[in-house]
């Protein structure tokens, strides 16, 4: 709690307390029933100031909260350092596509409107060259700072095994190979690269993304007395 706004609330306490006082005190006799309810005030009043004047002394909602700050951007802007290089095949269409994509809307949103590959195509990674990546994020979602509806966000990366695509016919005619903040180094084949123990879409890959940072963002204006205007 703000200091002012502690000693404000110490002052009209102060203030009512003498008042219902001077009352009892004025509009009653002074017998021993007055004195117990002025020693019931007096100790309830006792005890609010010493609660007013802990609270403020260890100031631990306005602590959690800046822990909670600083974990959140010290995220965002993880988050938007990643690129996220994409590698599509179509082996019966002969249809390739190379590029990269950063966390950011518009950047995204440009690549998904535009037809340059098949964003339904299943994702595949080498694991051993994101598992760094991914301990990383992980770090921030069992941060005990981090918001619980941010690091829900984060799930879709809580990868808990790999599973080898090299022998999977669904993934012989059509992928997509994805390599974060690296580059992909096995162009040509299947062998050494996995999916996340379940079939995921580039489009639902990315989308979440789109969803964390949206996450991100309204905790932050939620915790604002403005909009805060981040470039996302």
């Amino acid at each position: 709690m703000n200091k002012n706004i502690t000693n404000n609330l110490i002052i009209l306490f102060t203030g009512s307390y003498l008042v219902i006082l001077s009352i009892i005190i004025y509009c009653s006799e002074f017998n021993t029933n007055v004195v117990k309810d002025i020693t019931l005030i007096t100790t309830s009043f006792s005890t609010l100031i010493i609660a007013l004047l802990l609270y403020d002394r260890f100031n631990y909602r306005k602590i959690i909260f800046e822990r909670k700050l600083e974990i959140v951007l010290d995220l965002l802007e993880h988050i938007k350092k990643t690129r996220i290089q994409i590698n599509y095949r179509n082996t019966e269409t002969l249809k390739i596509f190379v590029g990269t994509v950063s966390v950011d809307r518009l950047e995204i949103k440009n690549l998904l409107l535009n037809n340059y590959f098949n964003k339904e195509a299943k994702i595949i990674l080498e694991a051993i060259e994101l598992r760094d990546y991914v301990d990383e994020i992980m770090r921030f979602k069992t941060n005990p700072f981090m918001p619980i509806e941010i690091a829900n966000s984060l799930e879709f990366l809580s990868m808990e095994y790999f599973e080898g695509v090299e022998v999977k016919p669904e993934y012989q005619s059509e992928y997509i190979k994805i390599s974060i903040n690296k580059s992909v180094k096995n162009f040509k084949d299947l062998k050494g690269w996995y999916n996340l123990g379940k079939e995921i879409s580039f489009d639902t890959f990315i989308k979440n993304y789109l969803k964390s940072l949206d996450e991100i963002e309204n905790w932050i204006n939620k915790h604002s007395n403005t909009e805060a205007k981040l470039n996302l």
